[in-house]
């Protein structure tokens, strides 16, 4: 028999992700926009949609909360998922309710 084992099956390696360790300005533009939309959010989800690192999503989401943009509504030791913030979402909507208005008061005098 040879020296070499065997090997009955063929394990495939996985590419390591290399997501940024840094929000860019437009990202966290982005991220600051979108995710107090979002109904449910995680760590993950956030660190796949926006490829950058989990630690930094992590920071990124607690920051969000911490000015009242989402609330936590799953806590866990190994799972936090994040939703909308009641209050947050009805401002939101009003303020891009008066910018519609607005932008049709403005056609309409021309």
């Amino acid at each position: 028999m040879s020296g070499a084992r065997k090997k009955w099956t063929k394990s495939v390696k996985k590419d390591k992700r290399e997501w940024s360790p840094i929000l860019s300005p437009e990202q966290s533009e982005e991220i600051m926009k979108s995710v107090p939309k979002s109904k449910l959010i995680t760590p993950s989800k956030l660190a796949e949609r926006y490829k950058i690192s989990l630690t930094v999503a992590r920071h990124v989401l607690a920051t969000l909360e911490a000015e009242g943009k989402i609330r936590e509504s799953i806590s866990h030791s190994t799972l936090h998922a994040y939703s909308q913030a009641a209050g947050y979402v009805e401002v939101v909507e009003v303020v891009e309710e008066k910018k519609e208005e607005a932008k049709a008061s403005k056609k309409g005098k021309k």
